[in-house]
């Protein structure tokens, strides 16, 4: 019987979509640079921004480093000589996903699928590739946190799916074995591979914001409908 279920969000509990391309974007987030003498016009700050996150990763040796967003809003105010501390920063990172973000919704069924999993004692993780100053106001906004006996983002880790050390993280805190945990997510080249690399089982579930499909999909048990209640009941009487 499996004990613990690892989900992904994004593309697997939740449906969103956001878009950094947008000029209305670079225009608002100018002007909140702005409340904090930070003087950037809409196109240089879009420039900038792409530029800073290449920068801070080729600075890192391992290519599941997981930056911080804030790092980066910090970073921006340093090249115009301003210095913001790391809470005006985590503001400016909320209200930047806000206006970038046009959807955002849980997929039919999570609310049931995951009461079903607490009421019959499974227990219940996230382990996302994300940042947390977007996702924990997502996961507040949208009801999720008390089904969830841990959260994991990979911002706050520093490293992220597939890499084994984030998936280890979460086994060593609470102690879990890998016979009794299932990995549940949307993506083969991170949720499904990272599951495999720890010798862990798993649930692909296609949505629609899922990666094309590969040839083979390497996972224990496949689900291609996007019909999230099938995780409870493909897994629930296995092993």
């Amino acid at each position: 019987m499996y004990k613990n279920y690892i989900f992904d969000l994004y593309g697997t509990l939740v449906d969103i979509h956001t878009n950094e391309r947008k000029q209305y974007l670079w225009q608002k987030t100018s002007e909140l640079f702005q409340c904090y003498g930070v003087s950037y016009t809409p196109s240089e700050l879009k420039k900038a921004f792409f530029q800073t996150i290449s920068c801070i990763e080729k600075e890192q040796a391992d290519p599941y480093y997981e930056l911080e967003m804030e790092s980066v809003f910090m970073k921006l105010a340093e090249k115009k000589q301003v210095t913001i501390d790391f809470s005006c920063a985590k503001n400016l990172c909320y209200f930047f996903r806000v206006i970038s973000r046009q959807h955002l919704a849980l997929y039919p069924e999570v609310f049931t699928l995951l009461k079903t999993l607490k009421e019959n004692n499974r227990n219940v993780y996230l382990l996302s590739n994300a940042q947390a100053s977007f996702t924990r106001p997502e996961i507040e906004q949208l009801g999720l946190f008390p089904y969830f006996d841990d959260i994991l983002i990979s911002s706050e880790e520093h490293c992220k799916k597939p890499s084994t050390d984030f998936m280890n993280c979460l086994l060593k805190r609470h102690h879990l074995k890998t016979e009794e945990s299932i990995m549940v997510g949307n993506d083969c080249s991170t949720d499904i591979k990272i599951a495999n690399d720890c010798g862990m089982d798993s649930v692909y579930i296609h949505s629609n914001i899922s990666p094309a499909l590969p040839e083979t999909i390497p996972a224990t048990y496949t689900i291609l409908d996007n019909d999230i209640m099938k995780i409870w009941t493909l897994t629930s009487q296995s092993k």
